[in-house]
């Protein structure tokens, strides 16, 4: 993650592949990257922002069988 849009400002943060987390803004588009500001990955509230390509759609939760 990043202070801000863009990966000329510092890096604030690395988080494991596969951490879930709550997009709060964006896309910003910087040179041809959409950029997310990104939250809800810890407790203490930390804000950052990733480049669109690190990050991907939380599965759909599964449906419960049909009643019948």
């Amino acid at each position: 993650m990043h202070e801000d849009s863009g990966y000329n400002f510092p890096t604030t943060d690395r988080l494991p592949e596969g951490t879930e987390v709550d997009v709060l803004d964006g896309p910003k588009w910087k040179a041809l990257v959409p950029w997310y500001l990104v939250g809800g990955f810890d407790s203490k509230g930390s804000q950052g922002w990733s480049a669109g390509n690190y990050l991907q759609p939380a599965p759909e939760p599964a449906s419960p069988p049909a009643a019948t």
